[in-house]
């Protein structure tokens, strides 16, 4: 690509900043040269997990969004703690990207009750991450009060992306999560 095609795909008057991200965006990834390092994302993973993002802000969920285009995901995006409670009673996710401070409902609360749904209708449980920037991050043991499996710092790379798929999509059994009331 060159110079021109780039002020090219930069411009055009009137269009969202967030339409214009995701169109520069498939435009460089479709001319991408394809390299196996972006093709798999781990041994370990299921051949196609279902991740949800929980998450008010768009730009987290383009951020994401950019970083798995290219994988094997089924992603379903969650504009609050509300809608995030009721896409995980309705269907299960090997991983659950949760934001601690959103509108309706906080991540804390939306993690304690979807534990308390699968728990009580014995469905496996999700793996639950929180996808934050605040310092409750690093407090694992009240996160995993609430049921929250670990966390990945907000905006992530895409190694930490990677990572936390790696550790978390993986096939097998692990204990349940304790399920605060």
């Amino acid at each position: 690509m060159n110079s021109s095609d780039a002020s090219a795909m930069l411009v055009r008057v009137g269009e969202p900043g967030l339409a214009r991200m995701r169109r520069i965006f498939k435009s460089s990834a479709s001319a991408a040269p394809a390299s196996s390092e972006h093709q798999s994302i781990s041994d370990n993973v299921p051949a196609r997990p279902r991740v949800m993002l929980a998450d008010d802000e768009p730009f987290h969920h383009f951020v994401v969004e950019a970083l798995l285009c290219r994988k094997r995901i089924e992603l379903m995006h969650a504009a609050d703690g509300a809608e995030a409670v009721s896409l995980a009673c309705s269907r299960h996710f090997d991983l659950i990207l949760m934001d601690m401070q959103m509108p309706v409902l906080d991540g804390l609360r939306a993690a304690a009750l979807i534990r308390r749904h699968e728990h009580e209708h014995g469905r496996p449980s999700a793996r639950i991450v929180a996808y934050t920037s605040s310092a409750l991050a690093n407090d694992l043991e009240k996160l995993r009060a609430f049921g929250i499996d670990g966390s990945l710092a907000k905006p992530c790379t895409s190694a930490s992306l990677e990572s936390c798929l790696a550790r978390w999509c993986t096939d097998g059994s692990r204990p349940k999560p304790p399920v605060q009331p």
